[in-house]
């Protein structure tokens, strides 16, 4: 038995200009980051009064700050890009296997994943946030290797007529924990 979950193929707002704009802002942040650390390396050889603690130095507190956070935004641009967005769920039972078509939002190129029940493994995560309300996120993991993850609440997902369906298939054959 065939059972199939689509949704509309999600679009990205980001475009070419946004995404030079965002990366020059990285750019320009790890540029100040790295000539903070220089000097502070070349004036701390040249004066011993200077304080050895990094907690101690503003300047570096704040480069440090701020490569945590441009760190932080390119890592979530790296995965957005990495894992992609799915849109679509084939469950073959036939041939015991379950069929991920994803979207890369940022540059519209699909792929498709293929995950033998056997070694398909979904995680489910419930999360409470003031902002966003109760989120579930879903993981899903060929052996240990995560394909792709997705928040059904953020996503056109919590509309599809068949979610409690498509959930309970996710349990069956996941081992949804």
């Amino acid at each position: 038995m065939v059972h199939s979950f689509s949704i509309d193929k999600p679009n990205s707002d980001t475009d070419w200009f946004t995404l030079l704009l965002k990366y020059t802002a990285l750019f320009m942040i790890f540029w100040i980051v790295a000539w903070f650390g220089v000097f502070y390396f070349i004036t701390k050889e040249q004066d011993p009064l200077i304080e050895d603690s990094v907690f101690n130095n503003g300047g570096l507190m704040s480069a440090l700050i701020a490569a945590v956070v441009a760190a932080f935004l390119g890592y979530r641009a790296w995965s957005k890009f990495r894992f992609g967005s799915p849109f679509a769920f084939h469950f073959n039972d036939d041939q015991s296997t379950l069929t991920i078509r994803l979207v890369n939002t940022l540059n519209n190129k699909e792929r498709e994943m293929i995950i033998p029940y056997d070694y398909l493994r979904i995680t489910e995560t419930d999360r409470e946030d003031a902002l966003f309300g109760k989120q579930r996120i879903i993981d899903i993991h060929d052996r240990s290797r995560l394909i792709t993850s997705f928040n059904i609440e953020l996503t056109a997902w919590v509309r599809h007529p068949e979610l409690d369906t498509l959930v309970q298939l996710f349990m069956k054959f996941g081992a949804m924990n």
